[in-house]
């Protein structure tokens, strides 16, 4: 059961992406999270962008995020869960979590459709 809660809150954490980009990155997300300019979001680009997001979120710098440095979770219903502390590695695992379910055709990068931002 805990292992499904991991995967709905990283799906969560995949569809807040574009949002949380958008605050923090001028211009199009999109394409300032794809340093190599293949017009893909590879492993490494999704996980630095995890990891600075992560970053972020850690008010306190303990590597944990509690309470309210958290993104709220819901369950299959709809109705928000209590949150939970979170330490940077259990991010970074939903993030994997996240990203492999996202690449939806298997070929190890996200495309603009996958990753849930519209095209440019």
């Amino acid at each position: 059961m805990k292992s499904l809660k991991w995967a709905v809150g990283a799906a969560m954490a995949l569809a807040m992406l574009p949002a949380a980009a958008q605050d923090t990155m001028p211009g199009d997300a999109f394409t300032m999270m794809d340093r190599t300019g293949d017009s893909k979001i590879d492993w490494d680009e999704f996980r630095n962008r995890m990891a600075g997001l992560f970053h972020d979120m850690d008010k306190d710098n303990d590597k944990i995020l509690r309470g309210a440095e958290n993104f709220p979770v819901y369950d299959q219903t709809g109705t928000q869960m209590a949150a939970q502390d979170v330490t940077s590695d259990q991010f970074m695992t939903a993030s994997e979590t996240a990203f492999m379910m996202a690449d939806a055709n298997g070929d190890g990068s996200l495309s603009r459709d996958e990753a849930g931002m519209p095209a440019q």
